[in-house]
């Protein structure tokens, strides 16, 4: 028989919501628990919603429950660290929020406490899950694409309702980059391999955050290729594209596959449509575009969109933006992984790749310079970045 595991989460906030939604599609696999949060009014409104047995102001108490097998972290970045290395000390497996930390000093003490404790630890990148993402693996791994030339990844959307860490540089370790465009950068090295150097712009255009809202970088490859890449918290609606350009085929978000060579494609398509793992399309990313339209709005940051939120969980109707159940993959992956004592689906050190080219990307922003990787410990921006060094930057270019 299999086991019950028993999930115990740390933090009530908006991302909450994703977590136990994917905990409720695992009922055969997981039992929420407990949860945790500093925020008592928070702690009340996530346990009537969820129907969580127990809750707790200090999650130390939360770790020390017998019945709680595996931790979730879905706290601010710069909490991460102290809750993971407490988690993984009291002998719990964890599956902690994206970024791994906020400063890549922080992530490396994470990776050292991961390999001094027995439990698994997994970081919550479920854009891997996507649908797409798996197809475009296999294609390049089994030779379709040829080689990798070409990307370009944007991600547009709005701030939304988030605490008052968020955009911060020493709660949260940056802005849009950091915390939202964190897993296309994930997506990018994915595809593409280890990148080795990075020239970015950023800038705060709009939002009242003490760090960026809008970027743009170019990130080239050890294998040659360059991709282009950007995101603006400042859109009037929720998007995200991607083209990836390979020497024999090329494929694109939304979903398409394209190659000059006709006969190259029949092959293509064939091998897609015999491949069982990936040929049949989920359907989570394919809505009518009334849905979609209900779904950006929900999103948002207006009276509508919080009344929406407010009354239609009460009605009984759900609405999910994609990501819970990629959510429910990642978890039921790391389930798996502890049941069978697997490779976890995301690890620590997989995780620190994208923070590090983040790091990357903040650099070069604020020094003008191209980049190159890997950073060094002896980085500038190792130990992370402060507000004064971000307006220094704005300073330092308007003077120009």
């Amino acid at each position: 028989m299999n086991k019950m595991f028993g999930i115990g989460i740390v933090g009530a906030g908006d991302i909450l919501y994703y977590h136990a939604s994917s905990l409720g599609a695992l009922r055969d696999k997981a039992r929420f628990i407990g949860l945790a949060d500093l925020n008592k009014i928070s702690l009340g409104k996530a346990s009537n919603r969820y129907f969580v047995p127990y809750t707790f102001t200090d999650y130390q108490n939360l770790l020390k429950r017998d019945d709680i097998d595996v931790i979730i972290v879905a706290t601010p970045p710069a909490t991460h660290e102290q809750i993971v290395i407490d988690a993984l000390s009291a002998g719990k497996h964890v599956i902690c929020e994206k970024p791994m930390a906020h400063t890549l000093e922080s992530a490396d003490r994470i990776i050292e406490a991961g390999n001094k404790y027995q439990g698994k630890l997994s970081f919550c990148y479920q854009f891997r899950f996507m649908p797409e993402i798996r197809r475009i693996i296999w294609l390049r791994d089994n030779g379709f694409l040829g080689n990798m030339i070409f990307g370009n990844f944007l991600r547009i959307t709005l701030k939304g309702s988030t605490g008052n860490w968020w955009g911060q540089w020493n709660t949260a370790g940056g802005g849009v980059v950091i915390t939202q465009f964190i897993h296309q950068l994930d997506m990018i090295i994915q595809i593409f391999g280890n990148p080795v150097s990075v020239f970015a712009e950023m800038d705060t255009l709009q939002q009242d955050i003490e760090s960026e809202d809008t970027f743009g970088a170019t990130i080239k490859f050890e294998n040659g290729a360059i991709v282009g890449c950007g995101a603006t918290l400042n859109a009037h609606r929720v998007a995200e594209k991607f083209d990836v350009i390979g020497e024999r085929a090329s494929v694109h978000l939304p979903w398409a596959v394209c190659s000059n060579d006709r006969r190259h494609m029949r092959k293509l398509i064939k091998a897609m449509n015999q491949e069982k793992s990936i040929a049949e399309f989920h359907k989570q990313g394919s809505i009518s575009s009334i849905v979609k339209k209900i779904k950006n709005e929900f999103v948002g940051d207006g009276i509508p969109a919080k009344v929406m939120r407010t009354v239609l969980p009460k009605l009984g109707i759900q609405i999910q933006i994609g990501e819970p159940p990629l959510h429910k993959s990642l978890i039921a992956a790391f389930l798996d992984a502890v049941r069978n004592n697997f490779e976890v689906p995301v690890s620590a050190e997989e995780a620190r790749k994208s923070l590090e080219l983040c790091t990357a990307i903040y650099t070069s922003a604020i020094t003008g310079e191209i980049v190159s990787l890997p950073l060094a410990k002896s980085t500038p921006f190792y130990k992370g970045i402060n507000a004064d060094v971000y307006r220094n930057r704005k300073t330092n270019r308007t003077s120009r």
